[in-house]
């Protein structure tokens, strides 16, 4: 979407904070740790090759029933710290453990299980979904290949998915292709199939950013609540530091491949103690009246 396009209207719940995010809160313990993440890539340049650094010594924790953001810039490192926690790319240092285990390395069948714990939330629902697939294939798939699934106990449990995301009845939504569907629809079907093998953290990169602004909030929503009702973790990605104020419990800043700022979503906005994070914080829209803090 334009950079230019009009806030939420949740916009005037800019100084109170996401709901359950009161500083001071004890957090539950971590599900997910990643220490000093490093991802350095090599590439040519005519006879010379040279190394880009995209990620530089990221760290953080993920726990049930809260969401952290991770904002920047596009070409910040954002997607590539979301591709080393979901096993698609292996970082160059650091590691990623998963209630004390390490998981950094985990190959065939052991990373396979792993993934089913790890689900991605994608930025562009036209694209996420295979246009020639039924609704119900798309969110049934994970329920064959890691539950076991089949019959009328797949088809009641891909309706009950939908029923789930906000697509009531589902019945009426599992025999449709993903053109039939309004973009908001497509992304409630992305969050459906991604629910679907029961993870315990999603990554949701970017995922209003395709999205028209009218239906950003109820997406926001749905993602606010399935953290809550599910107690699953979350690492939400944007470049968007309203959509991350409106929804995380804590928030971390990245630029260059580094996290700059990182603490609870309310100090970091309130008390911002990087210039990048001031400069963030200057280009949200408000409507006249409305302070950043």
């Amino acid at each position: 979407m334009p950079d230019a396009a009009p806030p939420f209207p949740e916009v005037m719940a800019w100084a109170s904070g996401p709901a359950g995010s009161a500083e001071g809160a004890a957090a539950p313990s971590p599900l997910l740790v990643a220490d000093g993440l490093v991802k350095t890539y090599t590439r040519r340049r005519g006879l010379r090759r040279e190394e880009v650094h995209a990620v530089r010594g990221v760290s953080f924790a993920l726990a049930p029933g809260r969401v952290q953001a991770l904002v920047g810039q596009s070409g910040s490192g954002k997607s590539t710290v979301a591709k080393m926690l979901t096993g698609t790319e292996r970082p160059t240092a650091g590691t990623v453990t998963l209630e004390g285990r390490d998981v950094t390395h985990l190959r065939g069948a052991e990373l396979r299980a792993y993934r089913s714990q790890v689900q991605m939330v994608f930025q562009d629902p036209f694209a996420a979904l295979n246009p020639t697939k039924s609704v119900g294939a798309s969110v049934g798939r994970p329920l064959r290949n890691h539950l076991g699934l089949s019959g009328d106990a797949l088809r009641e449990r891909v309706v009950a998915l939908l029923d789930g995301v906000g697509l009531s009845p589902g019945s009426l939504y599992v025999d449709k292709l993903p053109h039939q569907l309004s973009g908001g629809q497509r992304q409630r079907v992305v969050i459906a199939r991604a629910l679907a093998p029961r993870p315990r953290l999603l990554i949701a990169d970017e995922p209003i950013s395709m999205l028209d602004v009218s239906i950003r909030a109820e997406i926001l929503e749905l993602l606010a609540t399935t953290v809550q009702e599910r107690d699953v973790a979350m690492l939400y990605i944007t470049h968007d530091l309203l959509s991350a104020r409106l929804l995380a419990d804590d928030l971390m800043v990245m630029r260059d491949g580094a996290v700059v700022e990182q603490g609870p979503t309310v100090r970091v906005v309130r008390e911002p103690e990087h210039a990048y994070t001031e400069t963030l914080l200057a280009a949200v829209p408000r409507p006249p009246g409305v302070v950043a803090r």
